[in-house]
């Protein structure tokens, strides 16, 4: 849910502040029931983390992506979108083993040349207690409400998980990604990562179409490796597989179609920056 902090050892601010661009390429075959085909995704993230006392801190970010689906159903050509948004979290360190995490989150979907519509924004809030039964393990406890295009809103709970097994692996879950983190030395680590990232996103309005709005649930597995030659720097490839379920919807909330795509390999390059 939260985003990892920003190492600190190579900040130029009073706080750490990191700058991230990335890519990643769906291969999926094409569908006649939503966005589909080679999905390519790219843009730039702003994770931020900022002590505000001895016992609160804050951590965000700040997103921009736009997604570029191969095909799209009653078109001629496939489907843009555009996706910005962020989120804020603030941790209250309760005593030493205790803490509690309370923030918000939104975003605004829309196809590429549309206008932007009240429809088009979602957003929504997440609370949650963390527990540390050692210095190498901890846990946090949470749910997540959040509302949706064309959907009813979504409740859900959400579990955290910080592990240091050892000195070279790392255990992390944050709300809709997990990764199990290797160090091999101190510029190569590898890792497995798994992530929930769903889009969706309102339609530009033509003659005769029916559909207002699109949703592609994604869920992603892979391998990867990242290289960082410097405390300041580092680029993370990894791949897998995804999967992916599409559908559309029409402005009245009613599901116009929907369908699973087969598995489709992935492949993702992100590089980031620490100031």
């Amino acid at each position: 849910m939260t985003p990892a902090p920003p190492a600190a050892d190579s900040s130029l601010l009073p706080f750490p502040l990191q700058l991230e661009a990335f890519s990643v390429a769906d291969f999926s075959d094409d569908s006649s029931n939503g966005p589909s085909g080679t999905l390519v995704k790219y843009g730039v993230s702003l994770p931020f983390f900022a002590p505000l006392s001895d016992s609160w801190t804050t951590m965000g970010a700040l997103r921009a992506e736009r997604a570029e689906y191969d095909t799209m159903p009653f078109r001629d050509d496939g489907l843009d979108v555009w996706k910005m948004g962020g989120l804020i979290a603030f941790t209250h360190d309760v005593n030493d083993t205790w803490d509690v995490t309370f923030g918000g989150l939104g975003s605004i979907g829309f196809e590429d040349g549309s206008s932007i519509r009240s429809d088009s924004v979602t957003g929504g809030g997440f609370l949650g207690a963390g527990y540390k039964w050692s210095k190498n393990v901890k846990t946090t406890l949470g749910a997540l409400y959040l509302t949706r295009i064309n959907e009813d809103a979504l409740a859900i709970p959400f579990i955290g998980l910080e592990w240091r097994v050892s000195d070279a692996l790392e255990i992390n879950i944050r709300g809709l990604e997990g990764a199990a983190n290797w160090k091999i030395s101190d510029e190569w680590t590898a890792f497995f990562h798994a992530e929930y990232d769903p889009l969706s996103g309102t339609l530009e309005r033509h003659r005769g179409q029916v559909a207002d709005s699109f949703e592609d649930e994604t869920a992603r597995a892979g391998l990867g490796l990242t290289w960082s030659p410097s405390p300041g720097w580092a680029i993370t490839a990894h791949g897998g597989v995804a999967f992916h379920d599409t559908g559309l919807r029409d402005d009245r909330e009613r599901v116009l179609s929907t369908e699973r795509l087969d598995p489709a390999p992935y492949a993702a390059v992100k590089v980031s920056a620490r100031f």
